[in-house]
């Protein structure tokens, strides 16, 4: 039997199949200030998404503070390139300075996070639980979740985005 075909095939779907994996391969560190590296160092050290209003005092953490100092001083070039950091939080919470700030290829970024599937800790009042980052992203542009401030995508786009990870799943199977 001739595998060549084969081979060839598969090697030409591989990208096809990649597109859908989280991106997070394409973080270049270089890109980042000393200063925000710093941050972002935090961040990751602790590894979790907290909203501005947690446990029973509603009391902003050190690590929603940290968020906050990330999206004031984070150029927008910064926040897109640290939408694909290694690190999950830093990711959710880059994705949230970029809703904050409304940026207009939003839509792009998050369809092509369609498959982040990396576990996170999220936290907001009183309840958290580890959720998959690309939930967490869905959560800060529908409208009237996480942060109204932010901008949000249409019912049309977050239905396109639903589609897209189902698609994705069926092709893992």
């Amino acid at each position: 039997m001739n595998t060549k075909p084969l081979l060839t095939l598969a090697l030409f779907s591989l990208p096809i199949f990649l597109s859908g994996q989280s991106p997070t391969s394409a973080y270049d560190p270089q890109k980042i200030s000393k200063t925000i590296r710093q941050i972002v160092k935090d961040i990751a050290k602790k590894n979790e998404i907290h909203g501005d209003a947690v446990w029973i005092v509603a009391a902003k953490t050190p690590q929603y503070r940290r968020f906050v100092e990330l999206h004031i001083k984070a150029s927008l070039e910064e926040l897109i390139e640290l939408v694909e950091h290694p690190n999950p939080a830093v990711r959710g919470y880059a994705f949230w300075g970029l809703a904050k700030r409304h940026y207009e290829k939003l839509e792009v970024i998050i369809m092509s996070h369609a498959a982040d599937e990396q576990l996170v800790y999220q936290i907001e009042g009183c309840k958290g639980s580890k959720i998959p980052v690309i939930d967490f992203m869905c959560w800060v542009v529908t409208p009237e979740m996480i942060d109204w401030d932010c901008k949000k995508i249409d019912k049309a786009a977050l239905d396109r985005l639903q589609e897209r990870r189902e698609l994705i799943k069926k092709s893992r199977e």
